[in-house]
Order: structure tokens, then C-alpha cells, then sequence
């Protein structure tokens, strides 16, 4: 998103809180090293980053726009004394590990930008206020498309650790599906953690895979599965589509935004792993419907580009700078991301 609005002429700046001290850094690093951690792209921003303990005015220049993207910066942004800056917190999710976190971000009185309208309805019915609108994530298809492969037989999901994640289901699930279909298809999974203990030993797993890696595994999938209980916007279906592959998900939320059950996917109303098998193991027989879940799919995420996503950002920006009372004129809002 940065890189876009920076593209589209505005001066974009990312901070980003720093909790480290030196040791732990030096940990950071090692274990980098060690585990091959691939850079992810703030490190490729051609823009200012900057990190900071303590965030303050002079850091931000007259009537900057500033965004926390996560709860965590929501706190820093209400300590600015600058009244021309316009604070905003782009909500991106609802599961967080700290509940208080949570509570203190919505309730804040910081304008909100919700990624998705699950988090829009979610942030309604808990009474936070105001809402600016819905901007979602987007894709770069020059990160994620289908490569050429051999064969497109496998199916694949993301692992992930918490409770919205239903690691436990993914597991039954990725169980099924080798009784089901173990002569016919490959099983893939990547995550963050380290190899989960519960997972089967037949599914390929792979720690913090490299765009590249990721774009292979996916092209190497003929389905990929969301097992989640609650995704904010469900960014891994989006980049499976992109890719190439036809997708099944429990009714997550975020994912409303972007799949048409029945057009370029399939959405179960119940976590179920029987059911999420059982829907996986038809697709993967019934190949005229894959394909062409598929292909919609594919279509619809050449359609999800960051380059879309940041114009209809810069669109809501303007309209909301625009009902903000300024002591001087502004030629053009700056647009910061805390």
C-alpha cells in the first residue's frame, strides 16, 4: 500500500514501534541467519523507515496523515499533540493474543478504517466509532501467478498457532483427505512456527517460505483450504487464487469480500472437518467444476491489485481530509503508517 500511494505522488513514511533492545536484536539476527528468515518487503521500501520507541510530533510533518496499521501504535498516535494530523487506525483483524489490546484500540477515539466489512459489522456491534469506510488488502501479480509445474495435484493450507486458526481442524482435515484421495494428491502446508508436532508426517510442511517458494507451493496445489474460524480479510485465499488454484474455506468472515460461493469458490456455513474433506475430495474428482472455480478465482484477484486497492484508499483519504478543519492550506496530505 505504501509503495503504491508513493507511486501516486504522496510522501510516504513507515514507522515502526521498536521493542527490542540491543541484545535481543542480536538474537533477532542470529536466528535469521540460522533459520534463513527470508526479508520481508519493508526492507525493500524505497520510502523513509524509520523505527521509534516514543512517537512524536516532530517525526511527522503539518497535517501528515497518520495510520496505525495494528492496535499496538493506537496509543502512540492519541499522545500527538499535533490537532492538524489526522489519526486514523486501519483495523485488520479481531483475534488478538490480548483481549485488553483490543478493547483499547476500538473504544479509542481514533477515526477507523475497517479491511473488510466483517471487521466493518464487528467494529458496529461493538460500538466503536467513528468508521471511515472499508479498504481491503491487495495482491501483486507480479509476486503471485501460477508457475508451470508437472503436475498440479496437491492441496494446501496455512498452519497457523491460535485459536482462530483451528489448528486442530486442519489437522483431522489434511487426516481425511490422505484416506480420501493419498494415491491421487500431495499435501502441502507452510506456516511461521516451527513444524507443528500434530501435523501428519505425509504433509510437506515448509517454515517462512520466500514469496517465490510460496508462489511455488501454491502452483503445485490443484485446491487450498482456509480451516479459520476468523479471518480479517483472509489474505492467503486471495494470493491461492491468484495463483491458479480453486479455493474452500469455513465462513470466515473477510473472505465474503472477495469469494462468491459457488462463482470463484466454495464457502462452508460450518467448521467442519468432515465437511471441508468431504467438499475437497468432490473437487478434486469433479474437474470441470475445479476448473472453473478456478479460472474465476484467477480472475478475480487480477481484479484485488494493490494498484486498485491504494486508488480507492487515496479516495477515501481525500474525502476525509477534506472534511477536516486546516489553519493553513495543504497541497497535497502526506500519508504515514505507524
Amino acid at each position: 500500500m505504501a509503495a503504491e500511494m508513493q507511486k501516486r505522488g504522496h510522501i510516504v513514511k513507515l514507522f515502526y514501534k521498536n521493542k527490542r533492545t540491543p541484545l535481543r536484536r542480536c538474537v533477532k539476527g542470529l536466528k535469521n541467519i540460522i533459520q534463513r528468515t527470508p526479508s520481508d518487503w519493508v526492507g525493500n521500501y524505497a520510502g523513509t523507515v524509520q523505527g521509534f520507541t516514543t512517537l512524536n510530533d516532530q517525526m511527522l510533518d503539518w497535517a501528515d496523515i497518520a495510520i496505525s496499521v495494528g492496535p499496538d501504535c493506537t496509543e502512540d498516535l492519541e499522545t500527538l499533540d499535533n490537532e492538524n494530523i489526522v489519526k486514523i487506525f486501519h483495523v485488520h483483524g479481531l483475534t488478538l493474543r490480548n483481549p485488553h489490546l483490543k478493547e483499547t484500540a476500538w473504544k479509542s477515539p481514533l477515526l477507523k478504517i475497517a479491511v473488510s466489512d466483517y471487521v466493518k459489522r464487528e467494529l458496529n456491534s461493538a460500538g466503536a466509532k467513528p468508521i471511515a469506510g472499508v479498504i481491503g488488502n491487495g495482491i501483486d501479480t507480479s509476486e503471485y501467478y501460477p508457475e508451470p509445474c508437472d503436475q498440479r495435484n496437491g492441496i494446501g493450507t496455512v498452519y497457523g498457532q491460535g485459536v482462530a486458526k483451528s489448528p486442530d481442524t486442519i489437522c483431522r482435515t489434511f487426516g481425511l483427505l490422505y484416506e480420501n484421495l493419498a494415491r491421487q494428491c500431495e499435501f502441502f502446508c507452510f506456516g511461521s512456527c516451527p513444524r507443528p508436532r500434530d501435523l501428519p508426517k505425509f504433509v510437506q510442511y515448509h517454515r517462512l517460505p520466500t514469496i517465490a517458494q510460496a508462489r511455488r507451493i501454491y502452483s503445485q496445489c490443484s485446491t487450498w483450504f482456509c480451516a479459520s474460524r476468523s479471518e480479517g480479510f483472509a489474505m492467503p485465499l486471495l494470493e491461492a487464487m491468484a495463483c491458479g488454484c480453486s479455493v474452500v474455506t469455513f465462513d470466515c468472515g473477510g473472505c465474503r469480500d472477495f469469494i462468491k460461493d459457488g462463482e470463484n469458490g466454495l464457502i462452508l456455513p460450518e467448521a467442519n472437518a468432515e465437511k471441508l474433506a468431504a467438499t475437497i475430495t468432490r473437487l478434486i474428482y469433479d474437474v470441470p467444476l475445479n476448473n472453473y472455480l478456478a479460472q474465476n478465482a484467477a480472475d478475480t484477484a487480477s481484479q484485488w491489485t494493490w494498484h486498485e486497492v491504494a486508488k480507492n484508499m487515496e479516495t477515501l483519504l481525500w474525502k476525509i481530509v477534506s472534511h477536516q478543519p486546516k489553519e493553513q492550506p495543504v497541497n497535497n496530505p502526506f500519508y504515514t503508517t505507524v
